[in-house]
C-alpha cells in the first residue's frame, strides 16, 4: 500500500507542480518574443507611430503615421522639425492639409502634400517635404503635442519627443 504525504492527498502538490510548470513556460515565452539577441540591450525607438483614423485595423483604409519625432537646432531650440514618415494605407488618395506643434502651426514646405494610394512620404528628410515651427523653444528630452490633419483619414493627435539634432538626424537623408 503506498502512502501520500498530507500535501499530496489535498492536491497541494499538483498544484505546486501546476504553478511551477505555468512559471517556466511564461518565461520561456519571454525570449521567444524578444528580437533582440540574449545578453544585448535593446533599443527603443524613440520615434512615435500612429493609425489614422486612431481605430484603424490591419485591412482597414488608413494614413500611418511612423516614427514621428520633432528635431530642434541644437541647445537654443529655435527651430523644430517635425520627421516623420507618412503611408497612405486607403485606396483613394488624401492631403495632408496642415500640421501644429504645441498648437502652433507647422509651416508645410509647398503647401498641403498628397498622398497616392500606396505612397509612402518622408517629412523633413532631404530633397523631401518639410514642416517647421520657429521660434520653438522647447529643448530635447520633452514631449510635445503635434496634431496632423488629413482631408479623408481625419485628425491624428499624439504626443512626438524633442531631440537635438545630432548625428542620426544631420543632415538629414531619405531612408
Amino acid at each position: 500500500m503506498t502512502t501520500l504525504s498530507p500535501m499530496m492527498r489535498t492536491g497541494g502538490g499538483r498544484v505546486a507542480v501546476g504553478v511551477s510548470l505555468l512559471a517556466v513556460l511564461t518565461l520561456a515565452g519571454c525570449a521567444v518574443s524578444s528580437d533582440t539577441p540574449p545578453g544585448q540591450l535593446f533599443n527603443q525607438p524613440v520615434g512615435q507611430n500612429v493609425n489614422v483614423p486612431f481605430d484603424a485595423m490591419l485591412g482597414d483604409q488608413f494614413m500611418a503615421v511612423r516614427n514621428a519625432v520633432a528635431v530642434v537646432d541644437g541647445d537654443t531650440a529655435d527651430t523644430a522639425s517635425l520627421v516623420v514618415t507618412l503611408v497612405n494605407q486607403a485606396l483613394e488618395a488624401d492631403v495632408l492639409e496642415s500640421a501644429s506643434l504645441e498648437g502652433d502651426p507647422l509651416v508645410l514646405s509647398g503647401g498641403p502634400i498628397e498622398f497616392q494610394p500606396g505612397q509612402s512620404v518622408g517629412i523633413g528628410f532631404d530633397e523631401n517635404a518639410t514642416a517647421t515651427q520657429q521660434p520653438f523653444g522647447v529643448g530635447p528630452g520633452n514631449w510635445v503635442d503635434i496634431t496632423l490633419n488629413f482631408t479623408r483619414a481625419g485628425t491624428a493627435e499624439l504626443q512626438i519627443l524633442v531631440v537635438p539634432d545630432g548625428d542620426e538626424y544631420v543632415p538629414l537623408q531619405s531612408p
